[in-house]
């Protein structure tokens, strides 16, 4: 019997994967596609609170979701959340 070849997960797919795993580790929050979608359009839309640009691609922002602030590294190019840093 053949082994299954492993899937190989895209860059976007595994910043997805470690957003969610992130923020349940430090906030306890349920980092779902929908709360995803709301925390970059909040970004998009410059309700998020620039900290700091690391790159032309990253940059961390403060963002108040539920009454409660997350501070987040987004990726620019690819457009989503890339990790939850720890709270202040």
């Amino acid at each position: 019997m053949r082994a299954k070849k492993k899937k190989v997960l895209t860059k976007l797919e595994s910043e997805r994967i470690h957003a969610k795993q992130r923020f349940l580790e430090r906030y306890g929050l349920d980092f779902n596609r929908h709360v995803r979608r709301e925390f970059e359009r909040l970004i998009i839309c410059n309700q998020g609170y620039l900290v700091e640009k690391q790159s032309n691609r990253i940059t961390v922002y403060d963002v108040i979701y539920e009454g409660k602030v997350y501070r987040v590294v987004y990726d620019k190019k690819r457009k989503t959340i890339v990790t939850a840093l720890p709270g202040k």
